[in-house]
């Protein structure tokens, strides 16, 4: 474009690099993780360990612990453990974690059971681990749809622009959740049996947004 003979050029965001990237997302990590942790920890109490969280940032801690109270001959066989996660002294899941060495084979089993507060045998809790996905999959879509970063992107300055109106503040819809794709396919590679489903015998893979 020129304006009487002289030429404006379009300064384009300059890119945000990887470390600043890999530094904002975790961030966005830890709040989705600090949050679920605190939710998950009440839950456990009010149920007595009905509800647990199996997360990829966890505390774990075990020791050794002896049965009580059972003449079981299967469970009495088990050398057993009892562990716990916590959140800042809070656990949000705890169970016996049980280990048997076949005298012959030489084989090794282990078995796994829940346990409420005091310590006892429960049916198996339900495990809110899966949360952490969903969770920040729709805190990053309506964070950057609404306001073009997420609280990690916003600390390190970094914005998430649309490459035909780089000025707007947030994305479209379908560039949200198009991007949340890609990026999970980052994390999640799909097998080349689905990624064939975008493309047709004879013509090249189609970009998915």
């Amino acid at each position: 474009m020129t304006d009487e003979g002289v030429e404006l050029a379009v300064t384009w965001p300059r890119p945000g690099g990887l470390w600043r990237r890999l530094f904002a997302s975790l961030i966005d990590y830890l709040v989705i993780f600090v949050a679920l942790y605190a939710l998950v920890a009440a839950l456990f109490l009010m149920t007595d360990g009905g509800v647990k969280g199996s997360f990829w940032l966890n505390w774990k801690t075990c020791q050794s612990a002896s049965l009580k109270g059972t003449g079981d001959p299967v469970l009495s066989r088990y050398d057993w453990q009892v562990c716990a996660t916590s959140f800042f002294g809070l656990p949000v899941a705890r169970w016996a974690a049980g280990t048997s060495t076949d005298a012959q084979s030489k084989a090794v089993s282990t078995l796994s059971i829940d346990l409420d507060s005091n310590g006892n045998f429960r049916t198996a809790a339900l495990d809110l681990g899966f949360l952490q996905v969903l969770v920040l999959a729709t805190y990053l879509l309506v964070m950057e749809g609404a306001f073009s970063r997420s609280l990690g992107k916003g600390v390190l300055a970094l914005f998430v622009h649309d490459e035909l109106d780089w000025h707007r503040e947030g994305l479209a819809l379908q560039k949200t959740v198009c991007r949340q794709l890609v990026n999970s396919w980052a994390i999640y590679p799909p097998r080349w049996s689905e990624l064939s489903l975008l493309s047709r015998p004879g013509k090249p893979l189609r970009r998915p947004c």
